[in-house]
């Protein structure tokens, strides 16, 4: 088996399953596990985010968070650098 079938057995579904029904039954606007603003996604959308390491969890994210961190870290390890320049908020003009 692949690792991806460990990281995301049944053991990752589970646990994923279980804070989705706790995020529903509190009303949502839990803080993203990677960005700390407010998640108020529908459920189906979140992810259950891995520590930097994989070998653990971090908690619900954003998609957009958790693949965007996914990505950061897999350029790290193909380059061996990390991104020189500061990302800043997008302006709407």
């Amino acid at each position: 088996m692949t690792g991806d079938y460990r990281r995301y057995g049944r053991t990752h579904q589970q646990l994923r399953r279980q804070l989705v029904t706790a995020y529903e039954h509190d009303g949502r606007g839990w803080p993203c596990a990677l960005c700390d603003r407010p998640m108020t996604d529908d459920p189906t959308r979140l992810h259950l985010a891995h520590t930097d390491d994989g070998n653990g969890w971090a908690g619900l994210a954003h998609a957009a968070c958790n693949t965007g961190a996914a990505a950061r870290i897999g350029n790290i390890t193909r380059t061996g650098r990390h991104d020189p320049k500061p990302r800043l908020p997008r302006t709407k003009w």
